[in-house]
């Protein structure tokens, strides 16, 4: 900040961040986090000295998506409060000059809701489903002997259904649609493996469904 007139003086100061608390519910993660600070003007024009403090408490919001390229997304949403408003003691009272503040808060919390989606990504979820995608072209044995019977699964389709917060854990829910054929006798060739499919849903439902010719 300019100071008028000019003079001399050192700015000293410590951040500290407290224990970060993580919940969630349904597909909502609850992030907040404490945070107090310490900020002193040591030897102001070689006469005085001033030392501001603040604490305040920073709340998150994280809902997650999922592009139909299986990219992360993250609508997030922060917030803060003062615990004690940033300021100094003078003569007896609190001087808080939060206004001052807030505007460079609300610059660091735009750049975090920037930053989150590329976090996300190192989470790498499209490489993780697409070995499961690959690992689920099979055959299947139904049974050894008398006569062999055997079931090749060959993936359709995979979609999207949503995320859920359960006893700790983030999970992905997926929707897969396969097709499965029977064969008595030889051994069917394995389906070759097609690249993983876009999504075109934004949340599956759950559940499965059967649909089986019977003569």
């Amino acid at each position: 900040a300019k100071v008028t007139p000019s003079m001399s003086c050192r700015i000293v100061g410590e951040i500290r961040r407290g224990h970060i608390r993580l919940s969630g519910k349904g597909d909502v993660i609850h992030l907040t986090m404490p945070v107090s600070a310490e900020v002193s003007a040591k030897d102001v024009g070689h006469i005085i000295s001033e030392t501001a403090t603040a604490a305040a408490e920073a709340r998150a919001n994280i809902r997650l998506g999922m592009t139909p390229g299986w990219r992360p997304t993250a609508k997030v949403e922060i917030d803060y409060s003062w615990t004690e408003k940033p300021g100094i003691e003078l003569l007896g009272k609190r001087v808080t000059f939060a206004k001052r503040a807030d505007p460079e808060l609300q610059k660091i919390i735009a750049k975090l809701e920037q930053s989150l989606p590329a976090k996300l990504e190192k989470l790498q979820p499209r490489a993780r489903l697409e070995e499961v995608w690959k690992a689920g072209f099979g055959t299947l044995e139904l049974n050894a002997r008398n006569p062999e019977v055997w079931m090749r699964v060959t993936p359709k389709r995979l979609d999207f259904g949503g995320y859920e917060i359960r006893d700790g854990h983030l999970l992905l829910n997926a929707e897969l649609e396969a097709g499965a054929e029977t064969f008595v006798g030889t051994r069917p060739d394995k389906p070759v493996p097609t690249p993983l499919p876009n999504s075109d849903k934004v949340g599956a439902s759950r559940g499965f469904v059967v649909t089986a010719p019977v003569i």
